[in-house]
């Protein structure tokens, strides 16, 4: 069916019946963080229920802004950001049953967004970096394995390495051999060296 002799017709009715208004910022995130949001909800400051339609807006927006991170960091601590992505559905799916209030909602996922920020939480003073952190969350939660890797990591490294192939075979090699004996693989541990920018440049 050659459907074109009706575009002129539909783009009529589309511009007769289909409008919208012009989009609105809820809030200004460059002079606050989406954390400050959920907390100035949570004290009855915010104006996210109004805007967004009521709780069942509000919930879905913060659910999709929570998840865009997510998406966006997870592979600088694929274990942590699963266990978060997973928590948020859950907690989603919660709120769509009724089975939680709108108030315990936006507790819930202010912890998930604060473990967002600080990437998890860890005991162990030792691990006081974000790259020891994913290593310790995708190696089994070992503090010592995880920085017996760290150091393997640091020892082999060469500024400039990215660009450069025979100074990432060194690294790896060099996590190869502090893997052996493990169900870990050297390319769990590399995309953790290639996301943290901010450790090894």
């Amino acid at each position: 069916v050659d459907l074109k002799v009706y575009d002129a017709e539909m783009r009529s009715l589309i511009d007769r019946y289909v409008s919208a208004d012009s989009s609105e910022t809820i809030e200004d995130l460059t002079q606050m963080s989406f954390l400050d949001i959920i907390k100035k909800e949570i004290d009855g400051k915010g104006d996210m229920k109004n805007r967004c339609g009521g709780e069942r807006g509000s919930t879905e927006a913060m659910g999709h802004n929570t998840r865009q991170y997510i998406n966006r960091s997870k592979d600088r601590n694929a274990q942590l950001y699963n266990r978060l992505s997973e928590r948020l559905k859950k907690l989603l799916e919660e709120m769509r049953q009724e089975k939680i209030e709108y108030a315990e909602f936006l507790q819930k996922i202010k912890e998930i967004n604060e473990e967002l920020i600080n990437e998890g939480f860890v005991t162990d003073p030792r691990i006081n970096n974000m790259a020891k952190k994913a290593l310790f969350d995708n190696l089994g939660e070992d503090a010592d394995f995880a920085l017996s890797i760290y150091e393997a990591i640091n020892v082999a490294y060469a500024q400039g390495f990215r660009q450069n192939p025979a100074f990432q075979a060194r690294m790896k090699k060099a996590i190869q051999n502090k893997l052996k004996g493990t169900a870990y693989s050297v390319n769990e541990v590399w995309n953790i060296v290639i996301s943290h920018r901010e450790e090894w440049i």
